[in-house]
C-alpha cells in the first residue's frame, strides 16, 4: 500500500489499478534471478504487464523497483509510446 499512498501524494496522479494487482499481480520477470535463467519467459512477462496497463489506458506504468524498470522500459518500446514507465523514486523527486 505504501507505493500507492506516495502517489496519492503526487499532484496530477489519477491511479489506475491493473487487471491483476496487488496480491494477484504478476511479477516484472526479474525476480530470484528469472531473468538470467530464462531471458525470454522474463521478456514476455514484463511485456503482460505493460500490456495489462496499456488495456487500463494507463499513460505511466509507475514500478518502485530498478530492477524492474529496465524490462518494462523494453516491454514499452514495443507498444510505440502508448505508456511510459518511470519509476516511483523520481517522480517523488
Amino acid at each position: 500500500e505504501q507505493p500507492r499512498e506516495i502517489l496519492a501524494h503526487i499532484a496530477n496522479v489519477r491511479q489506475i489499478e491493473l487487471r491483476r494487482s496487488r496480491q494477484d499481480a504478476p511479477g516484472c520477470g526479474f525476480g530470484g534471478g528469472f531473468q538470467r535463467l530464462f531471458t525470454e519467459d522474463a521478456k514476455r512477462a514484463a511485456l503482460d504487464v505493460v500490456r495489462m496497463a496499456v488495456d487500463a489506458g494507463a499513460e505511466v506504468l509507475v514500478t518502485e523497483a530498478p530492477e524492474c524498470y529496465t524490462l518494462l522500459q523494453a516491454g514499452a518500446r514495443k507498444f510505440r509510446g502508448q505508456v511510459k514507465v518511470r519509476l516511483l523514486s523520481d517522480l517523488v523527486y
